[in-house]
């Protein structure tokens, strides 16, 4: 769904889902604020697919064209209307997995709140990357009529504010800042942590512009990305277990470029993309408790020799147990799993070389201290 059809779409997802079953249930007693945000929302989503989702990606490039000058620009992942899609689509995975516990259920509020959020927070891209996530004030603003009020207005920017950036007093913990506790009436915290989450999660081959890529020159980072986008196959979440999935083709597997002066491969990128997930994952479960606790992250790798379809010949399967507090990671991930760490292996790349995927026999773990106490057990399967 791109271009003009997207104009028309409308979300029907499980978040929505619960705006629609109270506003049509007139003996629920959220009937009356459930019609009005549920119609306040409608009245949004097609204001912003026609007006402001088609633009983000058009400033977004300008504003990188300009920074570069001489040098090839960055060319991002999309981040208009197919992304906001996408996006709701992992909110709806994760908010539906929460909801396993009938009393971590999103209300009525919470509901309104998180969806005008997904659309608002990539808006600041408009006028480049940098300070993007605050700059959805901008938008809010301009169209705050179509909000159902100033109290539900700050709490949306609030949220979308809150998926990326620095907190001039807090530096990188821009939760903290969030005037609200997950035992208010709105979770902020818990809806901040969904939307940042889900944003993380919300990669795919879809959101990369092919034909701009094949016909513009481009930064070697934004080739990483790329490629890690169109590698990112599935996500799912389990009560405390978060589950990856992820297609190495030939194209991915054979990228090496150079990123300030050094040597970068897509499986550098790669591992580097994976600290992100599981950083954000402790981050946001710090701040998501109890509803959203990650414990553990499952994460499967599977090599094609093929550059697009056929059937993976290995992969490779390890987990990763989750540590508490602020996510900074000092060990590198062939460090922090004992069973990567036993190949004697520096990086995910080298996992990969001269036939990676031969059966060998792992000793048994009944008590692993990895690296910064972190626990992880992993498989290596020949197919």
């Amino acid at each position: 769904m791109v271009g003009a059809t997207i104009a028309g779409y409308e979300t029907n997802g499980y978040i929505v889902s619960r705006l629609v079953r109270s506003a049509k249930d007139v003996h629920d007693p959220d009937h009356r604020d459930a019609d009005i945000y549920l119609k306040k929302f409608r009245s949004l989503e097609e204001t912003l697919y026609r007006e402001v989702h088609p633009n983000v990606d058009i400033g977004l490039a300008i504003a990188e064209a300009q920074a570069a000058s001489d040098a090839p620009p960055n060319i991002f992942t999309g981040h208009g209307s197919q992304h906001i899609c996408d996006l709701i689509k992992s909110l709806d995975k994760l908010a539906k997995a929460i909801s396993a516990e009938q009393e971590h259920s999103l209300s009525v509020l919470e509901a309104y709140i998180l969806l005008c959020a997904a659309h608002v927070h990539d808006s600041g891209n408009v006028a480049g990357r940098t300070k993007h996530a605050q700059r959805c004030d901008k938008l809010l603003e301009h169209y705050k009529n179509l909000f159902s009020g100033s109290v539900e207005l700050q709490q949306i920017f609030d949220v979308a504010s809150a998926h990326g950036g620095k907190d001039p007093e807090h530096g990188e913990d821009v939760f903290r800042r969030l005037d609200s506790g997950n035992d208010d009436s709105a979770r902020l915290p818990l809806l901040a942590s969904l939307l940042r989450l889900g944003d993380e999660l919300s990669e795919n081959p879809g959101r990369v512009p092919e034909s701009v890529l094949e016909a513009h020159k481009h930064s070697n980072e934004s080739k990483l990305a790329q490629a890690y986008a169109r590698s990112f196959a599935k996500f799912s979440l389990r009560i405390n277990t978060l589950y990856l999935v992820y297609n190495i083709y030939a194209p991915q597997k054979n990228l090496v470029v150079e990123v300030e002066g050094a040597s970068q491969s897509f499986f550098d990128f790669l591992e580097y993309k994976i600290d992100v997930i599981e950083k954000e994952s402790r981050y946001c479960s710090q701040y998501g408790r109890p509803a959203l606790d990650i414990k553990e992250i499952d994460i499967v790798i599977r090599e094609f020799d093929v550059s697009t379809v056929g059937r993976y010949n290995g992969e490779l399967k390890f987990h990763l147990y989750l540590s508490r507090g602020y996510p900074e990671i000092p060990a590198k991930l062939c460090k922090r799993s004992p069973e990567l760490a036993a190949k004697s292996k520096q990086s995910l790349a080298q996992c990969f070389e001269a036939e990676p995927f031969l059966t060998i026999e792992l000793p048994k773990l009944e008590s692993v201290e990895a690296d910064t106490s972190v626990q992880v057990v992993s498989e290596i399967e020949k197919k």
